[in-house]
């Protein structure tokens, strides 16, 4: 276990959750000082804070210390919810993933255009791919 890494995914996740170092000690039940100590890497939380950690944040134990990468547990995951029809969900498909969360303005369009009739969408595709296609060549 990397201390540095798990002083780094503390603040993180607890950054992600909105929360302050005084908001996350409440819950904890321990001082803000404990909270700053576990993200500066002076101390480490024991294994009951770790799993308190685990379900305030909703990221596995793994996570939190550093042995799985989050694109990883996210993998996983998706594997796990939408691998009923035997396909995996590759790298590939997480990296669309990812740009769609970076570009909530195209994830909107997106989502739009799901709701359209199937030949309006098809007529998207071919003018999507079209645009690639040209701006390919550029």
């Amino acid at each position: 276990m990397n201390h540095e890494q798990l002083a780094y995914n503390l603040k993180f996740y607890r950054e992600q959750s909105g929360w302050t170092q005084k908001q996350l000690s409440e819950k904890m039940n321990v001082s803000r000082s404990v909270v700053t100590k576990w993200e500066n890497g002076a101390v480490l939380p024991d294994l009951k804070s770790l799993i308190k950690l685990s379900h305030f944040f909703d990221v596995s134990i793994d996570l939190i210390v550093g042995i799985n990468k989050p694109r990883e547990d996210v993998l996983k995951e998706f594997n796990r919810l939408y691998n009923s029809g035997g396909d995996s969900i590759d790298e590939e498909t997480l990296e669309i993933f990812d740009y769609l969360m970076k570009h909530p303005q195209f994830k909107e369009q997106v989502k739009q255009m799901k709701d359209l009739p199937l030949k309006r969408q098809k007529a998207i595709h071919r003018m999507i791919a079209n645009i690639v296609e040209e701006f390919g060549r550029v």
